[in-house]
């Protein structure tokens, strides 16, 4: 817009500390019986 850059805000995001890891298949948890799920999943 004539030269100047226009920011424009979607949404606010709030992110916990499980939605940074993935959870494990169950059958990873069958196969590998050291393997505990990641927290929150």
């Amino acid at each position: 817009m004539n030269g100047q850059k226009v920011s424009l805000k979607i949404e606010d995001r709030a992110f916990r500390p499980n939605n940074y890891v993935w959870p494990f298949h169950e059958n990873s948890l069958k196969v590998e019986p050291g393997l505990r799920q990641n927290p929150g999943y």
